[in-house]
């Protein structure tokens, strides 16, 4: 299937073009990639006080000249500076901002700006869809959707809309009434009873909805998730879960990429050693402000007695500094929880070939596991066995995690309704 989906069924000439098509998608992804890193965006706020001091981590501090002092009076502002703040509008960081953020127009230029880079890349995605487009149908399919989907659990784009607008349909009124819920909280909290709810207005409402529901902080929930304690609570679950342990190896001279790299190793008291891990979680500038699970090499069976173990590498782009250690808000760690997901289902499965090891399965199937995974980040009995304050060593309350369940629920059918919604957009486009 996968021989016949590289075009290896065609004619001579019609392969030939397959296979330039297929270096021009991979080229132009790269590409897309490789603006997102460049362009990432940002927005220069004035003054500082427009931003809160909790959310000073995010941002960068910046200084414009002040002018317009009359001449001859006393002590000329020409050489007075204001203090405001330069935010980077990946996303990641833009949604802890605009959860934030009280002042509407800083909301507003930050969520356009967010959503409006790298302009390159547009030119890029209309050359993206006609190349995938041209390739899909040099392999006898209708439209690129069809061809990605042929080989997965849904088979068609027919079986994936239809899913959709019955979801939909079902979460629709419930969707709805939490929607007119968060418009009457904002034209209550504002002043305005005419007030509507723009797009730059959702995560900054629902989230004061939910703390005032749950009386939830943000700063407090992070205090109890220092990276390597979080670290540590997978370390906890994998022995828990599968009997296995692991821990850090050194690395090799030049086998690192940056010194924030660090290798491990998974082992099994009886089966031995099941495979390597590189942790690169750390933020710094110029990396692909991503959180993803990458395959390096797959395990396969060399022979009867020897197994090549797979070496798997999980990035994420963690903010902190070298003066504080990194504390993940919970979003952070349920991403970190659903990566390391991926990971363990690489360095876990046993294969004859390594191109069917881990990941290597069905796109619908392979976010199984990762997404079971993820689950954890959200039980207390998980959660107490690493939860700990970064200063105090307290254990995380668990009125306070069922608090946070409790707030991830409120407004659970808007996040499900936004999936069909981007989906249709997309296509009516």
């Amino acid at each position: 299937m996968d021989l016949e989906k590289g075009g290896i069924h065609l004619c001579s000439e019609k392969r030939d073009r397959a296979n330039e098509l297929s270096i021009d998608i991979i080229q132009l992804c790269r590409e897309y990639n490789e603006n997102i890193i460049t362009d990432p965006g940002h927005v220069n706020i004035f003054p500082a006080s427009k931003i809160p001091k909790r959310l000073h981590h995010l941002v960068s501090p910046i200084y414009r000249n002040l002018s317009g002092a009359s001449k001859g009076s006393l002590g000329s502002r020409d050489n007075m500076k204001e203090q405001g703040f330069r935010l980077a509008t990946e996303s990641s960081t833009l949604q802890g901002f605009l959860q934030c953020v009280p002042d509407a127009g800083v909301r507003k230029v930050a969520y356009v700006q967010g959503n409006s880079v790298p302009h390159a890349n547009l030119e890029v995605l209309d050359k993206l869809i006609a190349t995938r487009h041209e390739f899909a149908q040099l392999m006898g399919y209708k439209s690129y959707a069809e061809f990605a989907l042929h080989s997965t659990m849904a088979a068609s784009p027919e079986v994936v809309l239809s899913f959709l607008l019955e979801m939909s349909k079902v979460v629709r009124p419930k969707a709805d009434q939490e929607f007119e819920a968060i418009q009457n909280f904002k034209r209550e909290n504002s002043g305005d009873p005419r007030g509507e709810l723009e797009p730059w207005d959702e995560a900054y409402f629902t989230w004061l909805m939910k703390s005032a529901t749950y009386k939830l902080d943000s700063s407090v929930i992070a205090s109890y998730f220092p990276l390597p304690q979080c670290i540590e609570g997978l370390k906890v679950l994998v022995e828990s879960l599968f009997g296995v342990t692991f821990h850090k190896v050194p690395l090799a001279p030049g086998e690192s990429w940056h010194p924030d790299v660090m290798k491990i190793v998974l082992h099994h008291p009886t089966e031995g050693d099941l495979g390597y891990l590189y942790l690169d979680l750390k933020s710094r500038k110029g990396k692909y402000p991503i959180c993803a699970h990458f395959a390096i090499r797959g395990g396969r069976r060399v022979s009867e007695t020897e197994y090549q173990l797979p070496v798997v590498a999980l990035v994420c782009n963690f903010s902190g500094s070298s003066l504080a250690p990194v504390r993940l808000n919970h979003f952070e760690v349920e991403t970190l929880f659903h990566e390391f997901g991926h990971a363990l289902h690489s360095l876990l499965s046993r294969t004859e070939y390594q191109h069917f090891s881990g990941t290597r399965v069905v796109l619908d199937f392979a976010e199984t596991p990762s997404n079971l995974f993820e689950s954890y980040a959200w039980d207390y009995r998980v959660l107490k066995t690493f939860a700990k304050h970064y200063s105090t060593g307290d254990i995380i309350p668990k009125e306070l995690v069922e608090s946070m369940v409790g707030a991830k629920k409120m407004f659970a059918a808007t996040e499900l309704q936004r999936q069909p919604f981007h989906l249709f957009r997309s296509s009516m486009q």
